[in-house]
């Protein structure tokens, strides 16, 4: 697992949030207003701060410390130095919950995505954005770096 305390120094510099994607993660929450959203492996909040901005409150559940500190202020994000394994929240707590390229970082799938599952309301909506790495078999990035692609196929999960 990446330590993002050393790796993630400066992330926000040279790391933002894709507006395209952003606006799919929008439509696929069917434009969600006035929602309590969990935003597991919040990075430094890029994802978390633009629905937040749409009228929404976030919880933002991060390991590092580092990226923690590098999230911008935002009065309706709160942030939770945590894991997917073990969220501390209430049961049946949030409206929906996002995991934006972050489940190959997830020690055990399985208990995130069962405390995941804990802390959704009836109904609530998980939203899964990953990276799958078997897909890309033309991928031009490929034949440069062939070895990331290896590790990457042990790294992320398949469909």
């Amino acid at each position: 697992m990446a330590d993002y305390n050393k790796i993630g120094i400066n992330y926000n510099r040279t790391r933002k949030a894709d507006l395209k994607i952003f606006d799919k993660i929008f439509e696929l929450l069917d434009y969600p207003t006035n929602k309590l959203i969990l935003d597991v492996g919040a990075g430094t909040g890029n994802y978390a701060n633009l629905l937040a901005d749409k009228s929404n409150r976030l919880v933002a559940l991060e390991p590092s410390i580092e990226m923690i500190n590098q999230a911008g202020e935002n009065s309706y994000v709160t942030w939770i130095n945590g894991y997917a394994e073990k969220i501390d929240v209430d049961n049946n707590h949030f409206d929906c919950t996002i995991c934006i390229l972050s489940i190959h970082h997830f020690k055990d799938l399985t208990k995130s995505i069962n405390e995941i599952y804990r802390t959704l309301k009836s109904f609530g909506v998980l939203l899964i954005f990953t990276y799958m790495p078997s897909e890309q078999q033309f991928f031009w990035l490929q034949d440069y770096f062939p070895d990331l692609f290896k590790v990457d196929i042990e790294k992320f999960p398949g469909i």
